[in-house]
């Protein structure tokens, strides 16, 4: 159980300090994060192997309300459910007492200063709603929010903290069960840019977006399969096969253009090229249109 009423002031005799929510918001633009009303974690992005996971900050739905009735009624709600129970949050009395204070300070000057949720809104006290009122609710406002907020991501990083818990302070459920990606259902355009010394020399594009170079979403790279004609045998006209099932997998091109080599005694053969988006898990995407070019000579 972890009480942060002592610490979230910063006492004089410990500058520097970190309390425990200072830990979990060192790597993120705080100021920035809080004034937006954005939940926020930091998770994991795994590649496929350890030491190429990176992290990223994930911003969530905004779960604090922006009117002041709204506000009103969330922060009173998130006050009473801690109140009654802090423990089972993983907070301390001292910080139900804090949050009490609090939200309680806002509602005096919601009520004085506040506006109501109905449309179109309205003073809840037209009598006193003054600028000397409403610049008062707001400066306790500000004072409420920021500590609100290091509450509700110490919670929600609480994985002792049911779900049900979060929904009912109002807060939002971080997502833990990542949606798979699906196969690409765009085809790349394959282009022929130069052929070289034994080597012939390709772009990639997407078919739904061929003006730019970005591979589709979900998709890693381009598997790219080959097809070569024979002049002696078997195939007299010397044309390769019209289809990719009968084709060699030669390459996976993960940046545009890319080059194919070539051994040498295979100059001057005709070939056909195809190629498709793949996903990190393996799914496939539709076949592009094939491209005919002749091999050039030069090859090892």
């Amino acid at each position: 159980m972890v009480c942060l009423f002592p610490k979230l002031n910063h006492p004089a005799d410990s500058p520097g300090q970190l309390t425990p929510i200072d830990h979990l918001l060192t790597r993120i633009d705080r100021p920035a994060i809080m004034d937006r009303g954005l939940d926020i974690a930091t998770v994991s992005h795994p590649s496929k192997s350890a030491e190429h996971a990176t992290e990223r900050t994930v911003f969530m739905t905004p779960y604090i309300p922006t009117s002041d009735a709204a506000l009103d009624v969330w922060a009173a709600n998130f006050s009473t459910l801690i109140t009654t129970s802090p423990a089972s949050y993983g907070l301390a009395s001292a910080d139900a007492t804090n949050i009490a204070a609090l939200v309680a300070a806002y509602h005096v000057q919601y009520l004085l200063a506040g506006m109501s949720g109905s449309i179109p809104k309205t003073p809840v006290n037209p009598a006193t709603r003054t600028p000397v009122t409403i610049a008062a609710k707001d400066s306790t406002k500000g004072a409420m929010l920021p500590i609100l907020r290091e509450y509700a991501v110490l919670i929600n990083a609480n994985q002792a903290v049911t779900n049900d818990q979060r929904r009912s302070l109002g807060l939002t459920i971080k997502k833990t069960t990542p949606t798979p990606i699906p196969a690409p259902v765009s085809s790349p355009i394959v282009s022929m840019i130069a052929a070289v010394q034994g080597a012939v020399q390709f772009g990639l594009r997407d078919s739904l977006t061929p003006t730019v170079r970005a591979k589709p979403f979900g998709a890693i790279a381009a598997q790219v399969f080959v097809n070569m004609g024979t002049v002696a045998t078997g195939n007299p006209s010397g044309d390769p096969a019209s289809s990719p099932s009968l084709s060699d997998y030669v390459d996976i091109a993960t940046k545009t253009p890319f080059s194919v080599p070539f051994a040498g005694e295979d100059a001057g053969r005709k070939a056909n090229i195809w190629t498709r988006w793949i996903t990190r898990t393996g799914l496939v995407g539709p076949w592009s249109d094939p491209i005919a070019f002749v091999i050039p000579s030069g090859g090892t």
